[in-house]
């Protein structure tokens, strides 16, 4: 990819680009792609190698997107300011597309910037976060020092890792595009439903929907309740009721923007069921007959919750970033494979992983999206 490409998407994000680009009523393709944390010129060179990004810095006319939330924080702590740039930098080019070519789906991380953070000053964070960056490397002492200090806040990792390039204009940004209904909570297409994280049967319940409910139907009543949400921004962490909770002092954020499954086995079985919204959930909570292609989740997680359930290819090898993943329940069993999933039964639940580790993975070429259309890997251009 030219150096000209990237220097365009930047005057794109930075509103110097033109007009958005006219485009067919239908585009020839869709492509899923997974949580994009990591710099921006990596976001911009897995499309062009897809054939998917033009001379101009905008999508091809023949592309339109998805992208499956989580759009900050990533990095080291010495890339912390790049990556709140890039961040910011890829959500307003995101948002320059028309909506009907790139739909931004909203991530755990994008949320944090209303919910936990929805009056921290810039000020506030970074003497939060000197504290915090201690604490994280020192351990318990420090832990309980940065609580006392900081009792609106979980832990001091939260701060120091996982909302680690917080900057207030992301907030602000995060803010305009709720107001203008363009972050989504959930996106049908082709009869799938694309969501962050997953939906179980307790979301369809909180809903009021039926657990043979359609992908449309589900991604309109979520799109719903994330608008109501977004219409008292400003007067209190965003919340949606039994969907999602931001965290505070006594709890991490709980809700289907962190859902992880899980067999109650690995690193995350303590987290299992317990008080709801919950953060992980048992496989054989997830819809019948629904297929869902969700990000959040990358290969190691995976394996580690699953294992009982992961295909036999996979016992002997390690886990990497790269590829389309999928699970299958069944008959009161799963199966956890690299790949998009075998066809199965109307009564199935099926989900397709996408989230790739943009900002782990070797070499970009490796990381695969989704084609929304086919559900197949997608073709990349070169």
């Amino acid at each position: 990819m030219t150096n000209a490409r990237i220097a365009a998407a930047r005057e794109v994000a930075r509103g110097k680009g033109g007009g958005a680009r006219a485009r067919p009523a239908e585009s020839a393709r869709t492509l899923a792609i997974g949580d994009p944390q990591a710099p921006f010129g990596s976001f911009l060179e897995i499309l062009d190698l897809h054939g998917a990004l033009g001379d101009d810095g905008w999508l091809v006319p023949e592309v339109s997107l998805i992208s499956m939330g989580d759009h900050f924080d990533w990095g080291a702590p010495q890339d912390r300011a790049a990556a709140a740039e890039d961040g910011e930098l890829l959500l307003r080019w995101l948002a320059a597309h028309d909506p009907e070519q790139v739909t931004i789906l909203i991530g755990n991380h994008d949320l944090a910037r209303v919910g936990e953070l929805w009056d921290v000053s810039d000020d506030g964070f970074a003497a939060a976060q000197r504290l915090a960056d201690q604490a994280y490397r020192q351990g318990d002492d420090l832990e309980a020092a940065f609580k006392r200090a900081w009792p609106r806040f979980f832990s001091a990792e939260l701060v120091a890792r996982d909302l680690s390039t917080f900057r207030t204009s992301q907030r602000t940004l995060v803010e305009e595009l709720l107001r203008a209904g363009r972050f989504r909570a959930a996106h049908a297409h082709g009869g799938a439903l694309f969501v962050h994280a997953g939906v179980t049967r307790h979301e369809l319940l909180q809903l009021g929907l039926e657990e043979r409910a359609s992908a449309e139907q589900i991604a309109a009543a979520l799109d719903a309740a994330l608008a109501a949400g977004a219409s008292a921004l400003g007067s209190g962490p965003l919340a949606l009721g039994a969907l999602h909770q931001p965290g505070d002092g006594a709890h991490e954020g709980r809700g289907m923007f962190y859902h992880r499954p899980t067999l109650g086995e690995g690193d995350d079985a303590g987290r299992l069921g317990g008080e709801r919204p919950w953060r992980r959930f048992h496989p054989d909570q997830l819809p019948r007959g629904l297929t869902q292609v969700v990000g959040h989740v990358r290969d190691d997680k995976c394996r580690a919750e699953l294992r009982g359930w992961c295909a036999p290819t996979l016992h002997h090898q390690v886990a990497r970033d790269g590829p389309v993943r999928h699970l299958v329940v069944e008959g009161g069993r799963g199966r956890y494979a690299h790949g998009v999933p075998p066809s199965s039964t109307s009564d199935a639940a099926v989900v397709i992983f996408v989230d790739n580790g943009m900002g782990k993975i070797g070499a970009l070429a490796d990381y695969q999206l989704l084609d929304a259309g086919t559900r197949l890997v997608a073709r990349r251009a070169r």
